[in-house]
This record gives C-alpha cells, sequence and structure tokens, in this order.
C-alpha cells in the first residue's frame, strides 16, 4: 500500500497574494497595455477572381502571409473563381491552391481530388502585394 503523501502549499508572499496569481494579472494587464482596449486590429476587406490558365479555380484556397513567425496568415475559400477575405495592412505574400476531381481510376469507386496548382503559386510562392485598404486583387495564374 503506498503512503499518502501531503501535497505542499502554494507559498504566498507576505501581503498575501499568490506569486502566481501576481504574475498572471500582470501578464493580463501588459497584454491589453499592449493590443490596447477591444484588443482588435484593422483589416481590410479583399476580394477578387482567380483563374488558371484562363479558367476559373473551382476550389481552393488563398491567404495573404504576413511572413512573421508570430502571425498567422489571413485567408479564405476560393469558390468558383471567387475570394473575400479581412487582411492586415502590410507586405504579404500570397499563396493559392487548388483542387480539382481527378479522373476515376478503373477498380476504385472513391471520388478522389488533386492539387493542381503549381508549388511556385503557393509554397513556393514569391508574389507579393501590399495591403493598405479595402481593394479587389485578381490572380490570373498560368502553368509553368
Amino acid at each position: 500500500m503506498r503512503e499518502a503523501r501531503a501535497m505542499p502549499r502554494e507559498t504566498m508572499t507576505r501581503s498575501g497574494y499568490r506569486p502566481a496569481a501576481v504574475v498572471g494579472a500582470l501578464a493580463i494587464l501588459t497584454g491589453t497595455i499592449l493590443t490596447g482596449c477591444g484588443g482588435e486590429e484593422v483589416r481590410h476587406l479583399i476580394s477578387g477572381t482567380v483563374n488558371y490558365d484562363g479558367k476559373p479555380v473551382e476550389m481552393g484556397t488563398i491567404s495573404f502571409d504576413p511572413g512573421g513567425p508570430d502571425l498567422m496568415p489571413d485567408g479564405a475559400a476560393i469558390v468558383d473563381g471567387r475570394y473575400e477575405c479581412e487582411v492586415r495592412p502590410g507586405k504579404m505574400t500570397v499563396r493559392i491552391t487548388g483542387s480539382r476531381k481527378r479522373p476515376p481510376v478503373p477498380g476504385d469507386p472513391d471520388v478522389f481530388y488533386e492539387d493542381y496548382i503549381p508549388a511556385r503559386h503557393n509554397t513556393n510562392s514569391t508574389r507579393t502585394v501590399e495591403i493598405s485598404g479595402t481593394d479587389t486583387m485578381d490572380f490570373n495564374l498560368t502553368a509553368p
């Protein structure tokens, strides 16, 4: 049989405050000061069309990547060649993906999709745009 051991009590300062509570309160206060009251970032509505070899991308994604390790990209789905999303201001790398049904494989009844937009338009993209306000941005991609 195991011997029950008492858990250590939380340490308190002379003033009666727990150090973890003080650190937590300071973290919340610092976060509020850095982000401002409300904490909402400015974002601009960006919309447009995406074509690949002259045809609308039926299904895909578009993302506007700020490139910082602490910043997530903004993006949206592409449906029937159109997209609309809210993007923070600044210089962004544009990454576009597209999927389409692949031809059926004999003996395989499942429907599968394939990514058909080349990596130079997504993972290896060097296309940049400057976001400074609400705008329409159309992208006409070509095959290699």
